[in-house]
């Protein structure tokens, strides 16, 4: 039995978050959340999601440094990473896919639609199976 895809969200927005948890646990995935990206980060580095969702401005750390920082380790280089966003513009969504993102949605999305570019990414885009084949 495959074990459960993990979905790490990050985002200081409480509401976000419990939308999130709640329809991604019903579709029979693990999910952790995470208002702080710095405990967000100590949590990756033990965990080794299947992939990560966060947003891109948050007082702590915003979303491209946490991005750059979880690049820049070997241990979670490869775990895809989804900048979700207010930031609806060009210029961000190329900043983005160049540091290394997996994909820019800007908010407000429609759950279904992140749902599904979610599920995309974990069971074809290598984000599960590739974490998967690394620990075996």
């Amino acid at each position: 039995k495959m074990k459960k895809p993990l979905v790490v969200v990050i985002d200081d927005v409480d509401d976000t978050l419990e939308l999130i948890k709640y329809n991604f646990s019903k579709q029979g995935m693990e999910v952790e959340s995470f208002v702080s990206p710095i405990l967000a980060l100590k949590f990756i580095e033990q965990s080794t999601p299947s992939i990560i969702i966060s947003d891109w401005m948050m007082p702590e750390l915003e979303g491209p440094e946490l991005l750059k920082i979880l690049k820049q380790n070997p241990r979670t280089a490869q775990i895809p990473f989804i900048m979700l966003t207010c930031k609806n513009n060009n210029k961000d969504w190329q900043h983005a896919i160049q540091n290394g993102a997996t994909d820019y949605i800007v908010k407000p999305v429609k759950m279904s639609k992140l749902m599904a570019r979610i599920e995309e990414i974990i069971y074809l885009g290598g984000g599960f199976s590739s974490n998967f084949n690394l620990e075996s």
